[in-house]
């Protein structure tokens, strides 16, 4: 049995002691998590870490990492307990909305 990442650990026995079901993680991305949701509905993901991740270690350039994620990730629903993403790219890049 592998050993799970601390944040994942961590979230899992929170989980647990709550009696939360349905509660989904992404796999690969454990570094990525940021917390869970106030009210215990998912745990929630860094953009700007997802898209770094994808692009060092899959090799991407920035445009294709953020069309896999877009497409892979963002667009993945799955029903209450799906994982929410925390757009923290803009903390980076100073930009007009």
């Amino acid at each position: 049995m592998t050993s799970q990442h601390p944040s994942r650990k961590i979230l899992t026995e929170k989980i647990k002691d709550c009696e939360l079901e349905g509660i989904i993680f992404y796999d690969g991305f454990d570094d990525e998590i940021l917390g869970m949701a106030d009210d215990l509905s998912a745990v929630c993901y860094s953009k700007r870490g997802i898209l770094l991740k994808l692009m060092t270690e899959s090799d991407m350039q920035y445009e294709e990492a953020v069309e896999y994620y877009e497409f892979n990730i963002a667009g993945l629903y799955v029903g209450l307990g799906t994982p929410k993403i925390i757009d923290d790219t803009m903390i980076l890049v100073n930009r007009k909305c």
